[in-house]
């Protein structure tokens, strides 16, 4: 099985060019953390991802500040709005 976070290419067929996707909020780091808890423990899960990908996932981000959620296009909008008004 090819790891899913390795670099596609063009002669690898289409079903295996996965890209790594990084977590870029907190939310999806705790998303993944309990994931690995349910994995360990024996229960089921949303996931179909392996151990050593979760936990790949999550060292990557260990020791970083992210994000509660990630700002949608209308919230930065609208902040962007706010600060041109009282600049």
């Amino acid at each position: 099985m090819i790891p899913l976070c390795q670099k596609p290419n063009k002669t690898m067929p289409k079903h295996k060019r996965k890209v790594h996707t990084p977590i870029v909020t907190e939310q999806q780091r705790k998303f993944f953390g309990a994931e690995l808890g349910r994995l360990r423990a024996g229960e089921p899960r949303v996931t179909a991802m392996p151990e050593e990908e979760l936990r790949r996932h999550l060292k990557e981000v260990s020791g970083k500040k992210l994000p509660k959620r990630k700002r949608t296009k209308e919230a930065l909008k609208r902040s962007r709005e706010l600060r041109r008004q009282f600049a």
